[in-house]
């Protein structure tokens, strides 16, 4: 591991599993939805 994020997803009911496309994390619960970009900073 990396890294680690809390508190992304508050709701515990996601309607859809984490999707990576490239480095991008798309996440959804019940209110919104995030893409993460997990890319390196730089």
């Amino acid at each position: 591991m990396l890294g680690k994020a809390s508190g992304i997803c508050q709701k515990k009911n996601a309607w859809t599993v984490p999707t990576l496309v490239g480095r991008t994390l798309y996440l959804r619960d019940r209110e919104k939805v995030m893409a993460v970009d997990l890319g390196e900073k730089k």
